[in-house]
């Protein structure tokens, strides 16, 4: 009698673990799905009217470069979890001459994995295309070749491979498609050859 009475404990102490252990999975499943609803919700609002920061956007983009950059639109979609950007009409304008492009863009598309970057904890691209790029590599009457815009100081310059290495564990194996690319190259007289 006295071990029914403690197999029947015994029975009730189990199944009260094991309901409490159930309760607390699908209280911890409520919670992931609260914050992924929360995430796609608040991230969905904010990058609806993205638009709205181009101005903001153009002269960050500006102060990095030392150049002006205007971009003619900015948009977003999502696909499920993964927000996407799209910035149309990028151009970065000569620092000396005003009216002479530097290097312009038709599109940029830049797609986050959110997965993937929850995963790696660190951020992972699903797409970053860029289309339309028009660029002029200019030579100077010494022979060097330079493009307007790209001024690598020379720290950098030799640290390029450790730079790349940094990207590349930040940002998880990142590459970049360009498609229709234009690519004029001006001589040392000024003679522009496309």
């Amino acid at each position: 009698m006295a071990s029914s009475v403690a197999d029947q404990t015994l029975k009730h102490l189990l199944l009260r673990i094991v309901s409490g252990a159930a309760s607390l999975i699908w209280w911890l499943l409520l919670a992931v799905v609260v914050l992924l609803a929360l995430y796609a919700g608040i991230g969905r609002q904010v990058t609806q009217n993205i638009n709205e920061y181009r101005s903001s956007i153009e002269q960050r983009l500006s102060s990095e470069l030392g150049q002006p950059v205007s971009i003619g639109s900015l948009s977003s979609s999502w696909n499920w979890l993964d927000p996407t950007i799209v910035a149309r009409d990028i151009v970065v304008v000569s620092e000396n001459d005003r009216s002479d492009v530097a290097g312009s863009l038709k599109s940029v598309r830049i797609g986050l994995d959110f997965l993937a970057s929850l995963m790696r904890l660190r951020i992972v691209f699903a797409d970053f295309d860029a289309d339309g790029l028009e660029l002029t590599i200019n030579q100077t009457p010494r022979g060097a070749v330079t493009v307007e815009g790209v001024d690598i100081p020379d720290p950098v310059a030799s640290d390029l491979e450790l730079w790349l290495d940094i990207a590349g564990e930040w940002l998880s194996d990142p590459s970049v498609k360009i498609t229709r690319l234009d690519l004029g190259i001006r001589d040392a007289n000024g003679t522009l050859r496309t």
